[in-house]
């Protein structure tokens, strides 16, 4: 028996439940998760949940991105980063905001495998590391 990766569980469950009424999305589920319990594959759970949401969200074109700054954002500073990145990127951006004081300034942010980087923090670092050259 091939085993089942949790993408393809994934991909199976939403192609499963979307567009259903609530009541038989809820319903497309409970069968889905004892199918996953048949199959032993419970252990697979947590990871079938985050492949679910990369999945959903590749499909309804909608991008997570984690931004941290320095200083918490004000509403307008996050509604011009959410429109820029939604402009540049032409998907529909949630952002997840992290603080982090040490970044001095300036952002970080981070989606996928990307890293965009423009703290005070690695402006400081470059600068030192070329001094040192």
């Amino acid at each position: 028996m091939s085993t089942i990766t949790p993408k393809k569980y994934a991909s199976s469950l939403y192609q499963a439940v979307h567009g259903l009424p609530h009541e038989k999305g809820t319903a497309a589920i409970r069968s889905f998760l004892k199918i996953i319990l048949r199959n032993k594959d419970g252990a697979k759970l947590n990871k079938i949940i985050t492949a679910f949401r990369q999945y959903a969200n590749e499909q309804e074109g909608i991008l997570e991105l984690n931004v941290t700054t320095a200083q918490a954002l004000d509403t307008k500073t996050r509604e011009l980063i959410t429109a820029h990145l939604h402009r540049a990127l032409a998907k529909t951006v949630v952002m997840h905001e992290t603080v982090e004081p040490a970044l001095i300034g300036g952002i970080v942010v981070r989606y996928g495998d990307t890293v965009i980087d423009g703290s005070i923090q690695r402006q400081l670092a470059q600068l030192s590391h070329s001094l040192k050259k």
